[in-house]
């Protein structure tokens, strides 16, 4: 399922391109396989006993689909099942009203509407910091986090012989760079979809597995902001592989 709301996202981005680099290379079946094959979802779902990242990877792509399709109603859903799944995802919130912000559709939003929205998401993200700084997860609390925190984790997030970025999940770190690169020049959703995948790096970098394996397991559900973040960046960086591009996203 994941591998077919890959397809259809990409689809969706491909009706506002005209015929360029990103089209073509976008428009090849493989490409779907190709970047679900980046991803160590299946690994993560069964090294151990089986466990949620499969379903939090599909409810990810689903989100996007129906925020994607101006179906915001179903969007909130399943967003709603995916921080279910997996709180990690906190950061994909700011995607809601980002995407609102860039609706074509029917859909009138008043500006006292997004500031309840944005207060309501800060509400959330106030209230797992207090609980990390509180009460803990899964007896991990934030402040020991921080203060143990040496610079040699970031190398071991970056270069580890099992996951390390550089090595295995290029895909991943080449998202987020796109993002650095063209932030400035980027739309609402592409800022929301970085802000989603730096969360993430930040909890697998700080958390106490300290850039092991089981650190990067997340990141996955912030794959699907990898595949917005390349899909909403392509019509900037595809031009230095081929003509420009005459449209924008």
């Amino acid at each position: 399922m994941s591998l077919f709301l890959i397809d259809k996202i990409i689809k969706l981005y491909l009706r506002q391109w005209d015929d360029s680099p990103e089209r073509t290379f976008f428009s090849s079946d493989s490409f779907p396989v190709l970047f679900l094959l980046n991803i160590p979802v299946l690994y993560f779902a069964t090294t151990r006993t089986f466990m949620v990242h499969t379903v939090e990877f599909f409810w990810a792509l689903l989100f996007l689909y129906f925020l994607k399709r101006g179906r915001f109603l179903w969007g909130l859903v399943s967003l709603g099942v995916l921080l279910a799944t997996r709180p990690i995802n906190l950061g994909a919130c700011f995607l809601f009203p980002a995407f609102l912000l860039e609706s074509t559709t029917s859909i009138k939003i008043s500006k006292k509407g997004l500031a309840a929205i944005f207060a309501t998401i800060l509400v959330a993200a106030l209230f797992v910091l207090v609980k990390m700084v509180v009460t803990g997860y899964h007896e991990t609390f934030v402040i020991p986090l921080i203060l143990d925190f040496k610079i040699k984790s970031l190398w071991a997030f970056l270069f580890a012989q099992d996951f390390g970025l550089v090595w295995s999940q290029f895909v991943w770190l080449f998202a987020f760079l796109l993002w650095g690169r063209y932030f400035k020049r980027g739309s609402a959703v592409l800022a929301a979809a970085g802000f989603w995948m730096f969360v993430s790096g930040l909890t697998g970098l700080f958390w106490p597995t300290r850039g092991g394996t089981f650190g990067y397991r997340y990141l996955i559900g912030s794959y699907a902001a990898v595949l917005l973040a390349i899909l909403e960046t392509a019509p900037y960086w595809s031009s230095f592989f081929g003509s420009k591009s005459t449209n924008t996203i």
